[in-house]
């Protein structure tokens, strides 16, 4: 999480991008939802469950921020993005 933190959110000014440290998100978001019979509502579950692949909350904004910096080898080199 430091990491992430440290070279990505911070550099890139990300304000709107936070790793939760609760199972909890606060502030206004879109929910996750997976049809399973019943629906079942994966906003809130500890964040730890989801160690790097759900545990980021962000916005549109900061999500494209995100990709055009990535695009251009502002966060990692274009040989690497290759």
């Amino acid at each position: 999480m430091d990491y992430i933190q440290n070279n990505i959110i911070n550099p890139l000014n990300l304000t709107n991008t936070f790793i939760p440290n609760t199972d909890e998100i606060n502030t206004s978001h879109m929910g996750c939802y997976w049809e399973i019979p019943p629906f079942i509502d994966l906003t809130i579950v500890d964040a730890s469950l989801y160690m790097g692949w759900a545990d980021i909350v962000s916005t549109t904004e900061d999500m494209y921020r995100f990709f055009h910096e990535l695009r251009m080898g502002n966060i990692i080199s274009q040989a690497s993005l290759s």
